[in-house]
């Protein structure tokens, strides 16, 4: 049928292909409201956020192993060094439950 020669049978054949361009499924979500007092745009105002330049820095955030103090609570990376040697898992320590074992430990 859409190869036939009439051109009301071609615009029935592109009317699924014009409803699917007119419809909202590929517009992602609105970005939180954002202004000169919370310049990351992470719904936390620059007087409560500890670097109001990063969104992943929030008092709103659990801590995540990447460097980033992302609770907002003065530690890096805290829950990541189960064994307290100074590694984390993130940065590199392959036996978190081992305190003599991690990159540039001595090995004797």
């Amino acid at each position: 049928m859409c190869g036939a020669p009439l051109s009301f049978v071609r615009q029935l054949c592109l009317l699924p292909l014009v409803l699917l361009l007119g419809c909202d499924l590929f517009t992602p979500a609105p970005a939180p409201p954002c202004d000169a007092d919370d310049v990351d745009c992470d719904g936390v105002p620059a007087s409560e956020d500890c670097d109001d330049e990063d969104d992943t820095a929030s008092p709103l955030l659990g801590e995540r192993c990447d460097g980033v103090d992302n609770d907002c609570d003065g530690l890096v990376d805290e829950g990541f060094d189960e064994d307290e040697d100074g590694v984390t898992t993130c940065t590199g320590d392959c036996n978190d439950d081992d305190p003599t074992i991690f990159p540039g430990a001595d090995e004797g």
